[in-house]
């Protein structure tokens, strides 16, 4: 199984879906499908394989090949702790910088 967001029927940013993931809530706060709720790390998991391959191994980080990724200010497990909090501090996709900040 891979993840994705609902762009352009809902936000596309990915740490929305995986903070959806993990919570399982409503903008009120009620739990939905708490048995549906999902670990962080293997809700980012989700995000992770080939676009070409949904729920394939997840892809690696090589010299010279073109690379999708993004830059984290802080620890992998605090980001995960707190997906909203807008940790990302560069992306890049197909080895281009799209963002900074």
């Amino acid at each position: 199984m891979g993840a994705g967001s609902d762009a352009p029927f809902g936000p596309e940013d990915p740490w929305v879906a995986i903070d959806s993931a993990v919570r399982r809530t409503t903008r009120s706060g009620r739990v939905v499908g708490p048995d549906e709720r999902m670990a962080p790390r293997r809700a980012l998991g989700l995000f992770l394989s080939d676009p070409g391959d949904p729920g394939g191994p997840p892809r690696t980080v090589t010299v010279g090949a073109a690379a999708d990724l993004c830059l984290l200010g802080d620890d992998l497990r605090r980001t995960l702790d707190a997906p909203m909090e807008r940790r990302v501090v560069a992306t890049v996709v197909g080895g281009r910088l799209v963002h900074e900040g």
